[in-house]
């Protein structure tokens, strides 16, 4: 029996302290920049309602940053403001900035890059077509050969993997590249893979680099590593809400941040740009992707937002300055439904504890 199926076994569901099972990269903080915060006599207290709201969804941290000032903290007792819970698939959000950044130092020339100047062994049948933006469309036609996929889904068998590069290597597109929207997380480790390769660097030293200490975040995070040492850039990203919150500030900020430009601006305002054309397997129109953040509508403002499961939420409101960071232990398990009920309710208890007119 494989390492990930007896892993499967033993451990089923990925949890949200999963830092305690695999070996981890850390990523440290540089200088300190605190957020401003209002104060508790100037808040809007969270109705009765919203509390147990909150509490019924198994809410860990719920941060809501207002004109660039944290305007309301929730944690439940078993958390606190360092509580670093996983971000799942939103970690893919956060991974995509490092694309921006690799764009602006030089490293990718530009999103139309092929994947194969970075890796030549990936050169093969199809493989040959796929590009940067393939990766980041979910088009690049990758999927795993269905007797992999048998027992247990893909997914799950990358969070469990002994060396889940040298696996992304072996896959093989099943259609040409940029057809198809498949939402599958071999396009965001393999784009991990490319920065890396571009870059020299460790994704996590890259992040490091180019986001953590220059954002100023707080708390050091961590990434979860697999046997081999590679971070599950997909997933497994360890960060507090108040930290995870500056991301959410640095694309407000159109990629700027004190004096510097750290993500292309070009690049961060096609990112949560909805991609035209996208049709999944069933022929479907998919437009609300960009890439690796959903963008919506809600009471007449544009709302971008990264998701990851048990309910973990990156969500930015351009209109009102507005940042809304949540994590938790339960929520909606769909990552292809975009208008969905916890994402609405979210929002409007941000917008009432931040004084928004609606």
């Amino acid at each position: 029996m494989p390492r990930f199926s007896r892993r499967i076994l033993m451990y089923r569901t990925p949890g949200y302290d999963d830092y305690k099972l695999f070996d981890y990269q850390k990523i440290d903080t540089g200088s300190v920049e605190p957020w401003s915060v209002l104060p508790k006599k100037s808040q809007i207290p969270l109705s009765e309602k919203q509390k147990l709201y909150l509490a019924a969804g198994h809410t860990f941290s719920y941060v809501v940053v207002h004109q660039n000032q944290i305007v309301k903290e929730y944690y439940s007792q078993d958390a606190g403001a360092k509580f670093r819970p996983n971000s799942f698939n939103l970690t893919q959000g956060i991974l995509s900035l490092l694309v921006g950044s690799a764009i602006q130092d030089g490293y990718i020339k530009s999103v139309d890059q092929h994947v194969s100047d970075f890796y030549p062994e990936f050169y093969e049948k199809m493989n040959q077509g796929i590009t940067i933006r393939n990766l980041l469309e979910m088009t690049s036609g990758l999927q795993p050969a269905k007797n992999m996929t048998k027992r247990w889904p893909f997914s799950l068998q990358a969070y469990y993997a002994k060396d889940l590069n040298k696996r992304i290597l072996k896959m093989k597109s099943s259609e040409p590249p940029g057809e198809t929207w498949h939402f599958t997380s071999a396009n965001a480790q393999l784009l991990a893979m490319v920065i890396e390769r571009a870059s020299g660097m460790k994704i996590s030293d890259y992040l490091e680099k180019k986001l953590w200490i220059p954002l100023g975040c707080a708390e050091p995070a961590l990434w979860s590593v697999d046997d081999a040492g590679n971070e599950k850039a997909f997933c497994c990203f360890f960060a507090t809400a108040k930290d995870l919150a500056r991301i959410g500030q640095l694309i407000l900020n159109e990629g700027y941040w004190d004096g510097r430009q750290i993500v292309s601006r070009d690049y961060l305002r096609n990112m949560i740009t909805p991609v035209e054309g996208l049709r999944n397997a069933a022929g479907k129109e998919v437009n609300s992707w960009g890439w690796y953040w959903w963008i919506t509508n809600y009471r007449g403002r544009q709302v971008i937002f990264s998701r990851g499961q048990m309910g973990q939420y990156l969500i930015i409101v351009p209109k009102e300055n507005m940042i809304v960071v949540r994590q938790g232990e339960l929520g909606s398990p769909d990552f292809t439904r975009i208008n969905i009920p916890e994402l609405y309710q979210l929002l409007d208890i941000a917008f009432q504890t931040s004084g928004v007119v609606l």
